[in-house]
């Protein structure tokens, strides 16, 4: 604890510093990991025309219902354009008179069944035609991608080993002496490359040379 320090002028080139206090360390780490949280997929449509929102929001109920099955799918919907970054409370106040353009109808999913996102992904797309009026701008079909989940904790300091390790300068050089070694490598098959070519083209050219009277006498 430094809060109480201070520091005096005991002679040129000499202060006295005092106040600090030392306390006992901690019994427990923090621990910040990182671990498989299923599956996720994004997926967006864009809606216009009048009654965007409103049409956004038939298009949200839609998809939902077609997936309601899926009972470990979770489905995380963004209106953007229609008030998405307002507090709760505002965006209430607003929604009768809110009627903008365009809305950019954004959909986020999670599952720990890849399944689940696949059986998503293959829904956005007809609501196109199958949905409200005015819908389109949607992407290629998402692909289910691995999630991580940040899983913070805290662990005894006893099953703690320090370790301290500098691998930057041997990684560097095996990196450099790999890309070096197939630098050499490919010099050296475009060398023998060649010269087998020569090889070949002499064994076909002797008989003709022979038959020309072509020929030079070995010394």
């Amino acid at each position: 604890d430094m809060r109480n320090i201070t520091i005096e002028d005991e002679s040129e080139d000499v202060v006295l510093v005092t106040g600090a206090i030392g306390k006992p360390e901690p019994e427990s780490l923090k621990v910040s990991a990182a671990v498989e949280g299923g599956w996720f997929a994004a997926s967006s449509l864009l809606v216009s025309g009048p009654d965007a929102l409103a049409r956004a929001t038939a298009c949200d109920a839609a998809l939902k219902g077609r997936l309601s099955a899926l009972e470990e799918l979770e489905i995380y919907t963004e209106f953007i354009g229609g008030g998405v970054t307002l507090p709760e409370n505002i965006r209430q106040q607003m929604s009768p008179t809110l009627n903008p353009p365009e809305v950019l109808l954004r959909w986020a999913v999670t599952s720990p069944n890849r399944q689940d996102i696949t059986d998503f992904s293959r829904e956005v797309a007809p609501l196109v035609l199958t949905g409200p009026a005015g819908v389109g701008g949607y992407g290629a079909r998402p692909k289910p991608r691995r999630q991580l989940e940040f899983w913070p904790s805290l662990i005894s300091r006893n099953c703690i080993e320090p370790l301290v390790r500098v691998e930057l300068l041997t990684h560097l050089r095996i990196t450099q002496e790999s890309e070096r070694f197939h630098f050499i490598r490919k010099r050296t098959r475009g060398i023998l490359s060649r010269l087998q070519d020569e090889l070949d083209e002499r064994e076909w050219t002797r008989p003709i040379v022979k038959k020309l009277g072509l020929e030079k006498d070995d010394p």
